[in-house]
């Protein structure tokens, strides 16, 4: 009970403190807290994958360990900081502007423009990087799924799970915090966040970073303009899932590519602690 008393006074005294700067820290270090905590779980893949499978428990065991994070920080967040302030799950959804008021016509429109805005990016960098000479890194061609069952699994459960949760988190709740944190100054909010999302895909190389931190500040142009988070989702879901479609292996990959410990490959929640989230 000692314990439970000490716990419960650090905690009034850490809520009360971030109070002031809008919960801000607090948020934070719940962001940096499961960060490390989905790693962690993640890590069961180690215990649970069979030879010629690591690919195959990765897309289910990743996706798994982000969801019941997830939902592990969304509860904590409720009851230590929404909830003792008198606000709802709806409130939270709308802040998140998951529930807003644009149009379905607008939500189609801006999440089909930043899809074709993302796929020109991405054949731009492509056509470069080839000019330049670039190879794709060797953690990115061994992430690739092969089998049927990978790619199913990539489809319906990874690519999901990336767009709806990596849009929440970056599009969301960082953007909201870094916005306060800059004194309602939502541009540089969104700069800092793209910089973020670019830096947790370094599993892709330098071109990986600065595309994907592209990709997210004009998620955030979205997110900004549109007033819904909702299109940006969409059109993360659907461009994870034209890279398996128009993907073609390499007819010769690299030598000893397929004895690489895939498991060590990535890690949930970014470069920090692995590999991309």
């Amino acid at each position: 009970m000692d314990l439970v008393w000490v716990f419960q006074a650090i905690w009034a005294w850490a809520v009360a403190g971030s109070a002031a700067l809008n919960h801000v820290p607090l948020m934070l270090v719940f962001f940096v807290i499961t960060w490390f905590a989905a790693s962690g779980i993640a890590g069961l893949g180690r215990y649970i994958a069979t030879a010629g499978s690591e690919r195959l428990a990765l897309y289910l065991i990743d996706p798994l360990t982000k969801w019941l994070v997830f939902i592990f920080a969304i509860t904590l967040y409720m009851m230590a900081v929404a909830w003792p302030q008198g606000r709802t799950i709806t409130d939270l959804l709308v802040s998140l502007r998951i529930i807003t008021d644009t149009p379905m016509d607008d939500i189609v429109l801006w999440s089909a423009g930043l899809l074709l805005v993302w796929i020109g990016i991405a054949i731009g960098f492509y056509a470069l990087a080839k000019s330049l000479g670039a190879k794709r890194t060797r953690q990115g061609l061994i992430l690739q799924p092969k089998t049927f069952a990978e790619k199913a699994a990539f489809l319906l459960v990874l690519c999901p799970t990336a767009g709806i949760l990596e849009e929440i988190v970056f599009r969301g709740f960082l953007l909201i915090l870094f916005t306060q944190w800059a004194g309602g100054d939502i541009w540089s909010a969104a700069l800092t966040t793209s910089i973020l999302f670019g830096l947790g895909h370094a599993y892709q190389g330098a071109g990986g970073i600065l595309a994907t931190g592209i990709f997210g500040y004009t998620a955030a142009v979205s997110v900004i303009y549109s007033g819904s988070l909702v299109p940006a989702i969409i059109a993360h879901t659907l461009y994870d899932m034209a890279t398996v479609v128009i993907y073609r292996p390499i007819s010769e990959p690299p030598p000893g590519i397929d004895d690489f410990d895939l498991r060590r490959a990535e890690r949930p929640f970014g470069w920090m602690t692995g590999r991309g989230f």
